[in-house]
């Protein structure tokens, strides 16, 4: 198993120490790739005249439209009461949380000066805007999604604070503002909060995603990505990319810490599994509707045949 290789007891393995420095690795040649971004031009990240939108245009997409399928999936637990959704609620919101951090990171890259955006956004807005409207609608998302992982994750941190000593004490402590209380009644009430939290953050998630596949479909200058049925397709594809990013990384976390996966949660696996599958069908009717009358469009069908040749390159199929 791959938690045998890597982690064996309290020794690990050089499989562990070669994934940490791979990692490591790639941050620091994406921290100097974002140096030289700066210093010199922006074609480092794939952007020019030529390539209207680049790498971290669509990083930033896959990012905010995981971390919003993320927050549906979490919603299906402590804000419809799909009490089996539960046992994933906090690791969804994690993901959630990280993803639409790092979608934030990888556009404020792509602006360049991000200081300018977040000046310029609050004192001369522009409410004909979708762009604006994104940005501040996953402004309040980031919020709301935060404060819904800190009730989720406050129990746990307060039982860390009271089992520990000294820095590490005050650390835990300071995380959960001094509440190390871990009765039940003040679990009932950061289940209560976090459901309300949750509420909000479902609510600007899904405005700001169905807002993001808006500014791609009004784009009628991309023929490839223009139309109005984009803001639903965005949907259905945060759903899946949701259950997907799921599924993943709860299996390899069982699987790194060499842990079986417990029974109930394998149900539930399964479970998310098909639903994934069935929205990946639906998504695939989408993109095979949009590619087909693309083709047979005179208006579009030039830059619709470029990308399905392009996909059907054999490197892209290795890839």
């Amino acid at each position: 198993m791959m938690g045998n290789a890597i982690v064996t007891g309290n020794t690990k393995s050089p499989a562990y120490y070669i994934w940490i420095s791979s990692l490591i690795a790639l941050m620091v040649l994406g921290g100097y790739a974002h140096f030289m971004s700066l210093l010199t031009s922006q074609e480092i990240l794939e952007f020019s005249i030529r390539i209207p939108w680049a790498l971290m245009v669509s990083n930033y997409v896959f990012l905010v439209v995981s971390g919003s399928g993320l927050c549906i999936v979490s919603s299906l637990g402590h804000v419809f009461g799909m009490k089996r959704y539960e046992l994933i609620s906090k690791r969804c919101v994690f993901l959630a949380f990280i993803t639409i951090l790092f979608g934030m990171f990888s556009i404020a890259i792509h602006l360049g000066h991000p200081e300018r955006a977040l000046v310029y956004n609050i004192i001369t807005p522009n409410f004909r805007s979708a762009i604006w409207w994104m940005g501040a609608l996953y402004s309040f998302y980031v919020l709301f999604i935060a404060v819904e992982y800190w009730f989720l994750a406050r129990v746990g941190l307060a039982n860390k604070a009271n089992g520990s000593m000294g820095l590490k004490r005050k650390i835990y402590c300071l995380m959960v503002v001094k509440k190390t209380d871990e009765s039940q009644e003040s679990q009932k009430n950061d289940h209560k909060w976090a459901r309300f939290a949750g509420i909000f953050a479902l609510f600007f998630g899904l405005s700001a995603l169905s807002t993001l596949g808006a500014v791609f479909g009004h784009t009628e200058a991309r023929a490839f990505w223009y139309g109005p049925y984009y803001p639903v397709y965005f949907l259905f594809s945060a759903a899946f990319c949701g259950y997907a990013w799921l599924i993943s990384a709860t299996i390899i976390t069982y699987q790194v810490k060499g842990k079986e996966i417990p029974e109930k949660l394998k149900k539930l696996l399964f479970e998310m599994g098909k639903i994934c599958a069935l929205l990946l069908s639906i998504g695939l009717l989408f993109i095979a509707y949009h590619v087909g009358s693309g083709l047979l469009n005179p208006a579009s069908s030039q830059s619709v045949n470029v990308v399905v040749e392009w996909t059907l390159q054999p490197i892209f199929l290795a890839i």
